[in-house]
């Protein structure tokens, strides 16, 4: 054999030699890139830029809520502890400056002056019937600011600082804020909040309206209770008609979305209607009246514990 073949042969054994290498590096490196993604499946994942690119495997699956936004969920009423009465609090709508609607048929009677006699009169037949009442305020004073901040910090209460005002005005807002305070350090069962409506351009317009948050955390719960009253206003009041209306959170009154309880908001007559305002300025139709909501409450609540 000639030195130049032995040459070429070794030339072609080396070429050989560096062929398998590479091709086993590669084969190396490939096996190890698949452990790897295999480990870490972020990896490989590219960023979307827009979010037409954002695919259900990679959209976010949590978002941050509006500070004044709650959960909402339908769940189901909760089961109360047998043979337990409940806690309700009760919310006589305005007050102090505010003295809510009145008209011409009412007088010298204000909004104010007729929710805060019925929510005394509900509250002493809820008691009578074993229940422990609460109120958000008393006709006379009401927790300042400062009082309610002072407790909302102490108990994590949640709140908007820009929504409270220093001043002799008791807002639905505070009241709100004030009645999850009451609920951070108590068992309560249920709220109440109790107006009297008017719309001047319509003067026809009479009868009862009840309002509930339907889409927060406890809107299984208000739902109860909200039937409940229809249904005790209907049997013990025929001839009243009332409006019910299951509100959405652009729909609901701040306190029954803002407060943390099931909760419901009743319009207890028309002071712009003539015959609604007669209705109201008579203490034995506003005692019949509330008697049928005392009666409605325990009927929700025995909804609730029966669930």
């Amino acid at each position: 054999m000639s030195k130049k073949r032995s040459r070429e042969q070794k030339i072609f054994r080396r070429i050989i030699t560096a062929l398998v290498i590479a091709i086993f590096s590669v084969i190396l490196v490939s096996v190890s890139v698949v452990a790897a993604y295999r480990l870490l499946p972020g990896l490989g994942r590219s960023v979307p830029e827009t979010s037409a690119e954002m695919t259900e495997e990679s959209a976010p699956t949590t978002s941050a809520a509006p500070a004044e936004t709650f959960e909402e969920t339908d769940a189901a009423p909760a089961a109360a502890e047998p043979g337990r009465m409940p806690t309700v609090l009760l919310d006589p709508g305005h007050g102090f400056d505010d003295v809510g609607c009145g008209s011409e048929f009412l007088g010298e009677t204000w909004e104010k002056n007729l929710t805060l006699d019925m929510a005394k009169k509900l509250g002493e037949l809820l008691t009578e019937r074993g229940c422990t009442v609460l109120y958000t305020h008393d006709g006379v004073t009401f927790p300042s600011v400062s009082e309610i901040t002072s407790e909302a910090k102490r108990l994590g209460v949640e709140y908007e600082w820009e929504k409270l005002a220093d001043n002799n005005i008791f807002s639905a807002y505070e009241r709100s804020v004030y009645a999850n305070c009451l609920a951070a350090e108590q068992d309560i069962d249920f709220f109440l909040s109790i107006h009297v409506n008017a719309m001047e351009n319509m003067p026809e317009r009479s009868g009862f309206e009840i309002d509930y948050y339907a889409e927060g955390e406890d809107a299984a719960l208000s739902r109860a209770y909200f039937n409940g009253i229809i249904a005790s206003i209907a049997d013990n009041m025929p001839g009243m008609g009332i409006d019910s209306w299951e509100d959405s959170w652009d729909e609901a009154f701040i306190v029954t979305k803002i407060t943390r309880l099931p909760a419901v908001l009743i319009e207890t007559g028309f002071a712009s209607n003539a015959s609604d305002a007669a209705f109201l300025l008579s203490e034995d139709n506003r005692s019949s009246l509330m008697s049928a909501v005392c009666d409605g409450i325990l009927r929700g609540w025995s909804a609730v514990c029966a669930s």
